[in-house]
């Protein structure tokens, strides 16, 4: 067997392996790596939204905690342009009244999918403060993507 007859036959294996590779593996992977992810999406967030905002949507002075706040209060995350130039993630209720921001790192991460029009559901677990005289207030919210099936 002469050296390049050598050369041929290894050039040859490794191809052979880097098609079994490429044909069969690979989609093995990449089939794992979507499960992984859509099991990590269907997890439902849990998370806290900070502090009463003294401000209504319009700008105007909110001069009352919002009324009767509680875990039956229907809300939903809306998407808004800051005074900075950065978008933020919002938690309002049926009134459009602002309760508080997202944190950023969960803010940025369902804002695209606001913003590709994906449903995220929300509810309230839990509310601290809030009451007459102390206006501040802790939500304690739970916060679910819409599941979407993943193609095989």
């Amino acid at each position: 067997m002469s050296p390049s007859d050598l050369v041929g036959i290894v050039v040859m294996v490794g191809s052979v392996g880097l098609v079994i590779f490429a044909v069969i593996w690979l989609p093995i992977l990449r089939r794992r790596e979507l499960k992984e992810i859509s099991e990590a999406r269907s997890q439902p967030i849990h998370v806290n939204v900070s502090g009463s905002l003294l401000l209504n949507e319009d700008g105007s002075q909110r001069e009352i905690p919002i009324p009767e706040l509680s875990v039956n209060t229907k809300i939903r995350l809306k998407k808004i342009l800051g005074q900075d130039e950065i978008s933020r993630v919002t938690v309002v209720n049926e009134d459009a009244q602002i309760l508080g921001y997202l944190p950023d790192d969960i803010g940025s991460e369902l804002e695209l999918e606001l913003a590709a029009n994906n449903t995220v559901g929300a509810k309230i677990e839990a509310v601290n403060g809030g009451v007459d005289g102390d206006p501040e207030y802790d939500l304690k919210c739970v916060l679910e993507r819409e599941i979407m099936a993943i193609k095989n």
